[in-house]
């Protein structure tokens, strides 16, 4: 019992191999349109465990768009699995991301899908907005100008309203199992899942919803 009882104490297992599971980390975070480098010089590749500990494991500590300096933490666990101990390792990224620029002077309104666009690899961060997804750009528009030159992150650009001020609708109200449809005319901009005004024929402006399909909800 006593020999047993001295082996477990001295029992130790060393974090090892730490650059290459940083890396595997980082690896899996990029994307088609993220990349990620990891500098590894300041990160140990081993590091001393505490006694009685059976295993460890590598954890991030950063958000969900990693750059600049982040915290690594190493923690390793007993035999029964209980938390034994941890290490902080401060690493440093830089991130790259694929962005749109102005070919030129682009007015406000003009579509996602636009020509004048062009897009290179970018240095960013996670305090800049994040670029916008090319194949969903088009249903998307200029919230308002930009030079020629100027990168254009996702809070340049706002959705493209699937209904306008006048715009005529169907407006379906549902009470108590019963489903009644009204014509009217909205009265400002919406997307999809969005609320505007519509004025009925007789005069009523009703809170609505916009529906995948065009039509309008009513809420009140």
């Amino acid at each position: 019992m006593l020999c047993a009882t001295l082996v477990q104490i001295v029992l130790a297992v060393d974090a090892t191999g730490l650059r290459s599971k940083a890396a595997e980390i980082y690896r899996a975070l990029e994307s088609p349109r993220t990349r990620i480098h990891l500098d590894t010089s300041s990160l140990p590749d081993r590091i001393e465990g505490p006694s009685g500990s059976v295993g460890w494991r590598l954890d991030r500590d950063g958000g969900n768009r990693p750059s600049g300096t982040e915290i690594l933490v190493p923690r390793w666990e007993g035999p029964d699995g209980a938390p034994l101990s941890s290490h902080r390792i401060a690493v440093r990224l830089s991130r790259k991301e694929w962005t749109p620029y102005a070919k030129g002077r682009m007015e406000r309104g003009t579509p996602g899908d636009s020509s004048a666009l062009r897009w290179e690899w970018t240095e960013s961060s996670a305090r800049l907005a994040p670029p916008p997804d090319p194949t969903a750009l088009p249903s998307f528009r200029l919230r308002t100008g930009a030079g020629m030159d100027q990168p254009l992150r996702m809070d340049r650009w706002e959705p493209v309203p699937a209904v306008t001020p006048g715009q005529k609708l169907i407006v379906t109200s549902q009470q108590s199992g019963a489903r009644v449809s009204i014509e009217g005319t909205a009265q400002g901009n919406a997307v999809v899942g969005g609320t505007v005004r519509v004025r009925t024929a007789f005069g009523r402006k009703i809170l609505c919803r916009i529906q995948p399909d065009g039509s309008a909800l009513a809420l009140d």
